[in-house]
């Protein structure tokens, strides 16, 4: 028949039994303290960062910078550059990649057994990501800068078809009209006249030129379509320089490549206004708390005593049912 045991029925059992737990308590946290301190490699961290400077990102954009820190292309690059003995798995494992939302800065941290290589890896990823993201701006800027050409030459055409018109009305406009009008219209020259002679001044003529009011309105529209076409020739050569500088850079960028060196790589990197880098100079022992691994496994091992001891009880109290 089968029968379950009380708490304090289990209790008693366990206690009976506390010599091999507290030999497997004391057991466990000594074979992993020995295991942390003694077996394991000193694991090392080294730390760079990268500052993308003069920039309007928000934290969905550098958010995807961070992303691309831990990208195949980076990583790849990285490998094959320093001749790693890691698989991608395992490099992008011993990455983190942090970021405060209201920030540019990046920071990498790189964990690693070999306090030099270390180094290295943190301070090329940087590189790496500075390097591509310089290319991404720059195609980025010659896109947009495109864009708004082709709508600077849109409008340009638009204006310089508008100004033709208007020039070719000015051609058949008469800059002054003659009015000719009865001298009794004119309350000044009718005084003037009227004091001198008796004769009717309703027949006398006075002609008087003014200036043609279509005439001033289309020299108007003509000064300030010119004032627009001068805006956009001005805009125009703006985005072409852009075009071209940009250009240039990109092409300067492809033909040096990234330097191996850490000061040839920062130093071309830096010369540019997208990105700035701030390598890692040094290892440090990477923060863990071996001690505290230790007790928590030996804690495992002790709840795992206590249960296979219950469970032992459990069985053998069944069984003696069982005989009776």
């Amino acid at each position: 028949m089968y029968t379950e045991l009380s708490f304090f029925d289990m209790f008693t059992k366990v206690w009976k039994k506390k010599f091999i737990i507290a030999v497997v308590l004391i057991g466990s946290l000594i074979l992993s303290l020995i295991y942390n301190f003694l077996l394991v490699e000193k694991e090392y961290e080294a730390k760079s960062y990268v500052t993308f400077v003069n920039q309007s990102e928000d934290a969905m954009e550098v958010q995807s910078y961070a992303q691309l820190i831990k990208s195949d292309a980076i990583l790849t690059k990285v490998i094959n550059k320093l001749s790693l003995n890691k698989e991608f798995d395992e490099l992008e494992q011993s990455i983190e990649v942090n970021f405060s939302g209201n920030s540019n800065v990046v920071q990498i941290i790189v964990r690693d057994v070999n306090s030099v290589q270390v180094v290295k890896i943190a301070n090329m990823i940087a590189y790496e990501t500075g390097f591509t993201v310089e290319m991404a701006k720059r195609s980025a800027e010659i896109s947009e800068s495109r864009k708004v050409l082709n709508r600077v030459n849109e409008e340009l055409e638009l204006i310089t078809a508008q100004l033709g018109q208007v020039e070719g009305q000015l051609q058949d406009t008469p800059e002054k009209l003659t009015v000719k009008r009865s001298l009794s219209d004119d309350g000044f020259m009718k005084s003037l006249v009227e004091s001198r002679t008796e004769e009717d001044l309703t027949s006398l003529l006075l002609e008087t030129e003014e200036l043609n009011p279509l005439y001033v309105d289309l020299k108007r529209q003509e000064s300030e379509l010119r004032i627009s076409l001068d805006k956009l020739e001005a805009e125009k050569a703006i985005h072409e320089r852009r075009i071209t500088n940009n250009e240039e850079k990109i092409v300067l960028l492809q033909t040096l490549g990234l330097p191996e060196t850490d000061a040839g790589a920062m130093a071309l990197i830096n010369r540019f206004n997208t990105t700035f880098i701030t390598p890692g100079v040094s290892a440090g022992v990477a923060r863990e708390d071996k001690v505290l691994n230790s007790v928590l496994i030996s804690m495992i091992f002790t709840v795992l005593a206590c249960f296979f001891v219950y469970i032992r009880a459990l069985y053998v109290n069944n069984y003696a049912a069982k005989e009776m």
